[in-house]
C-alpha cells in the first residue's frame, strides 16, 4: 500500500507540474530520503517505488513527450540534513520534490 501511495502521489505531482514547461524539457524530480541512518529501510522502499513509477512513465513515452528523471539525496534520517538535501536538489535543477 505504501508503494501505491508513493506512485499515485508521484503521478499527480508530475501531472500538475507538466503544463508549466516546454514539451522537450526533462522533468527532474528530487527525492530527499533516508539512504543511510536509522530509516534506511524506508528510504530503500521509497527509492524502489519512485524508480519503478518513473520507469513505468518513461516506458509509455513520458508525460507529454517529456522524460522523467529522479535525483536522490540522503537525509540521514535527520531533519536538518534533510533540509540541506532538499535545497541541494532544488539548486541542482529539480523542479519538484517528493519525500516521506
Amino acid at each position: 500500500m505504501n508503494r501505491n501511495i508513493i506512485a499515485v502521489s508521484l503521478f499527480i505531482a508530475i501531472a500538475l507540474a507538466a503544463p508549466h514547461a516546454r514539451a522537450a524539457d526533462l522533468i527532474r524530480i528530487g527525492v530527499p530520503t533516508s539512504l543511510t541512518g536509522p530509516y534506511v529501510a524506508l528510504g530503500e522502499e521509497v527509492k524502489r517505488g519512485v524508480t519503478f513509477a518513473i520507469n513505468e512513465v518513461n516506458a509509455k513515452g513520458g508525460i507529454g513527450g517529456r522524460m522523467v528523471e529522479a535525483n536522490f539525496a540522503d537525509d540521514e534520517g535527520n531533519p536538518d540534513v534533510g533540509r540541506r538535501a532538499a535545497e541541494k536538489l532544488v539548486l541542482g535543477g529539480s523542479k519538484l520534490l517528493v519525500g516521506t
